[in-house]
């Protein structure tokens, strides 16, 4: 079977913060596109789920390597109000852990600086492959990830073609 892979833009927002002589990482999300309206019909009430990963080096599942670090899954907007866009706030960037913010928490260790991000919609994946790596930038980054066009790929959402936009600082 051939899977063809879309096209995502991402844009990512990071801030590195301190607690407890533990060093950690905040990857913040200004703003996401992915599913365009006519995708959505089967998962319009679901919330877009975000997942972020930092590991020593290259992983193909960074959820199970012992050399990874990973936020928890983050609920986004629900799909329907994130078309066209999901847009959060840009005072996020200084106060990112208000409740209209979207912010992926992970404790990493200064050895940790491969990123990755998974992308979902009511536990099934819309990146493919799953984890995809991210640049680590001080600045605002843009991403781009891949998702399935294939409409029999086994627990994935197909996409025709999207984005998703996020920001990072470091």
């Amino acid at each position: 079977m051939l899977a063809l892979g879309v096209t995502f833009f991402a844009a990512f927002s990071c801030c590195k913060f301190v607690i407890a002589n533990d060093e950690g990482l905040d990857i913040i999300v200004q703003k996401y596109k992915a599913l365009g309206y006519s995708e959505i019909s089967d998962v319009k009430n679901e919330r877009y789920q975000f997942r972020f990963c930092a590991c020593e080096g290259v992983s193909n599942w960074p959820e199970s390597d012992a050399n990874c670090a990973c936020s928890r899954t983050e609920d986004a907007e629900f799909v329907q109000k994130s078309v066209p866009h999901a847009l959060y706030p840009s005072s996020c960037i200084h106060t990112p852990k208000q409740n209209k913010c979207l912010v992926g928490s992970i404790a990493s260790s200064p050895k940790q600086k491969d990123l990755y991000v998974k992308v979902s919609v009511d536990r099934a994946s819309l990146t493919d492959p799953p984890y995809q790596k991210i640049r680590e930038s001080r600045f605002k980054s843009n991403v781009r990830l891949t998702c399935s066009k294939e409409s029999s790929c086994e627990n994935c959402i197909p996409c025709k073609n999207g984005f998703i936009e996020l920001v990072t600082h470091l």
